[in-house]
């Protein structure tokens, strides 16, 4: 006992240990199976990294996200607790490096992905470690009834074999019974303790705001509490943008982010973040994991989410430190054509999958029984035109494709600016001292691209925008104008998505069995959404006992706090 406590004092700045984590640490040691279920910010990381420093040996995490697994093994080191990540980069001659570092470099926890475990040579390695314990995050991720599979995960059950003593540890904030059931089969769990928490978080207040006007009823939401912490969730990059720019109009201090925000951009938008200079992040879902804040007093939704899991991991952002908070969701009567519209009338059947499958691969000419390993370039518009084929179905097929391992999808940016200054150094320079919008362009481009007087160069227009305060329009308008002016010569490319084969094609024999799973997933889909809706538009029954009963627990006792009218008081 009081050695783990010192651990926990030395390592983690802690003097007690948080609801259920002394329970699973033990039970972990003892060499026993676990599923722990404790809500975000519950400290579930501390139940497997904690024995680690007890353990003589390793401890393996599986983690989906290399952001997170980053964060970690940042935050780990920092502590003083060596640790490691594979990452995915690189070719043989890194993975040799990154697992010769794993056997002599005395690390106690090493990261991964489960799509890692598709080597061979990868899995003959890591047998010859020391491996004491086995961690996976995000366990939801396994099963098919859950909100983000990631058939990888399944790959899992391959260490049960190799380390039979080992115990394995499962961890998640979100899972209904049906998940936790699958878990426990897909990993090969030997009686696994489940130590869970009620998903009951009493300190949130879940209001459900009908709103004409969404961004009226956000500024009389925000305005009166402009330092208040909060995270104002959308579902478009645009939006994000958007609405920051909106916040920072009415003088609230206010940043975005999203999944296409360069990685030294984000960087800084983080720290903003961390050190206060930001109070408002608008934000997509890209916007979660590993973020910990714990005095985020609202999360707002401009959107109804797609399933009652992502609503209540981002609503549980809040309130981390016990002090209330509200969790807001904004509606609209049209809210409930769009999100039907967007999911359920789009969501393919077997049939229009198989079309998609055999289609694709005559349009990239690739041959029965070839194409693994091979890279292929695709005009998605060109591909949908061709066969008159609804791009947001085709976006659901390939989306089925890819989670269910045959292919990897790689979207690149649409379009590619190529340009060259043409005019000699000395003119580009007096043009540049003019002072209007070109002329900042003009500088920017002569100290970012050192030889753009000699040849073209690739402009990312992204950095010009960051920099300059430009919007893409404005960037294309004074682009355009140069030219004229005979400065510089520029064109634009098209580009598009890029796919990665996976498997050889074989048809039937690769397409059956993920037709039946695809029926499955579409049919449980279209379940989350209509409970997403009917906890939107169902005004009466309490919005806590709702989110409780989607997850297995049963509550008859309004809460007294909520939006619902047998709540008010």
């Amino acid at each position: 006992m009081q050695k783990k406590l010192d651990y926990l004092e030395r390592y983690w700045k802690k003097n007690t240990f948080r609801p259920l984590q002394e329970e699973v640490i033990d039970h972990y040691l003892q060499g026993k199976d676990s599923i722990v279920l404790l809500p975000t910010g519950g400290g579930k990381s501390v139940c497997y990294q904690l024995p680690s420093l007890l353990n003589h040996g390793q401890t393996i995490v599986i983690s989906p996200l290399v952001s997170l697994m980053q964060d970690q093994v940042n935050q780990l080191n920092q502590r003083g607790i060596k640790s490691m990540f594979f990452d995915s980069i690189g070719g043989k001659n890194d993975l040799y490096r990154q697992l010769e570092n794993a056997r002599n470099g005395n690390f106690k926890i090493i990261y991964f992905s489960p799509e890692r475990l598709t080597s061979s040579e990868f899995l003959n390695q890591i047998e010859k470690l020391p491996i004491k314990g086995i961690a996976v995050d995000e366990a939801h991720c396994i099963s098919e009834w859950g909100h983000d599979f990631r058939p990888a995960f399944r790959l899992i059950k391959k260490l049960r074999p190799m380390f039979p003593q080992t115990p394995i540890m499962a961890l998640t904030a979100t899972a209904t019974p049906k998940v936790l059931k699958d878990i426990r089969a897909s990993l090969g769990l030997i009686q696994p303790k489940i130590f869970s928490t009620s998903f009951e978080r009493k300190n949130i207040y879940y209001d459900v705001v009908h709103a004409e006007d969404k961004m009226a009823t956000l500024k009389r939401l925000l305005i009166n509490s402009p330092n208040e912490k909060v995270i104002i969730y959308c579902r478009s990059r645009f939006k994000t943008e958007h609405i920051a720019k909106e916040l920072q109009s009415w003088g609230l201090k206010a940043g975005f982010y999203h999944g296409g925000v360069e990685a030294r951009q984000k960087k800084q938008i983080l720290n903003n973040w961390k050190n206060n200079i930001y109070h408002i992040m608008v934000a997509t879902n890209a916007f979660g994991m590993g973020i910990n804040k714990s005095n985020v007093r609202k999360v707002v939704h401009m959107i109804i989410p797609e399933s009652m899991e992502s609503y209540y991991q981002e609503t549980g952002r809040a309130g981390r430190d016990g002090r209330p908070s509200k969790a807001i969701l904004l509606v609209h009567p049209s809210d409930k054509n769009r999100l039907e519209n967007q999911f359920l009338s789009h969501l393919p059947d077997s049939k229009y999958v198989k079309k998609i499958y055999k289609k694709l691969c005559n349009y990239l000419g690739i041959a029965y029984s070839e194409g693994k390993g091979g890279d292929y370039k695709l005009n998605f518009k060109n591909f949908c035109d061709i066969y008159n084929f609804n791009p947001k179905k085709v976006q659901h097929c390939f989306g089925i494709l890819e989670r269910e391992g045959v292919l990897e999808l790689q979207y690149i940016h649409e379009t590619r600016t190529h340009l060259k200054i043409k005019c000699i150094p000395a003119e580009a320079i007096e043009r540049a001292k003019q002072g209007d919008d070109a002329a900042r362009i003009l500088q920017f481009l002569m100290r970012n691209y050192e030889e753009i007087f000699s040849k073209e160069s690739q402009i990312n227009l992204g950095k010009i925008r960051h920099h300059l305060g430009l919007d893409f329009d404005e960037i294309k308008k004074q682009l355009g104008l140069m030219e004229k002016e005979n400065i510089i010569d520029h064109k634009q490319s098209s580009t598009d998505t890029k796919l990665y084969w996976k498997l050889p094609r074989e048809d039937d024999y690769t397409l059956n069995p993920l037709l039946k799973r695809t029926k499955a997933q579409n049919k449980l889909k279209a379940y989350k959404i209509k409970f997403m809706l009917d906890y939107a538009f169902e005004e009466f029954k309490c919005k806590r006992n709702k989110i409780l009963l989607y997850f297995g627990e049963k509550k008859t006792n309004p809460c007294l706090q909520c939006s619902a009218k047998s709540c008010k008081k």
